[in-house]
């Protein structure tokens, strides 16, 4: 763990406002090995896809009830099959060692 670390990630910062303030922009690629500035396309992430995305998003209380119904019956199996193990335990306490 480097202790100057913060103080570096503050250094590295002024130095991007430095170059900010001098050409009006960020630099295009810096020595921090980060890839080119990319320019999104705004076309791809216009209003009908976030609506879109907002119908996805309010159809996920619709889809807890059918996850329920496929969780309950495995959550059943789950009690029976533990109930069927304690009672055997109970039953025969050293298990079939006796048989072999």
């Amino acid at each position: 763990s480097d202790p100057n670390w913060l103080d570096k990630q503050w250094a590295a910062k002024d130095r991007l406002l430095g170059h900010f303030e001098r050409h009006g922009s960020f630099p295009v690629d810096n020595s921090r090995g980060f890839c080119r500035h990319v320019v999104m396309d705004s076309k791809a992430y216009s209003v009908e896809s976030s609506l879109m995305a907002l119908m996805r998003l309010g159809m996920i209380p619709f889809t807890i009830p059918i996850i329920l119904f496929l969780v309950v019956p495995l959550l059943c199996c789950v009690g029976w099959i533990w109930l069927a193990h304690r009672s055997f335990l109970l039953l025969f306490p050293g298990g079939f060692g006796w048989l072999i």
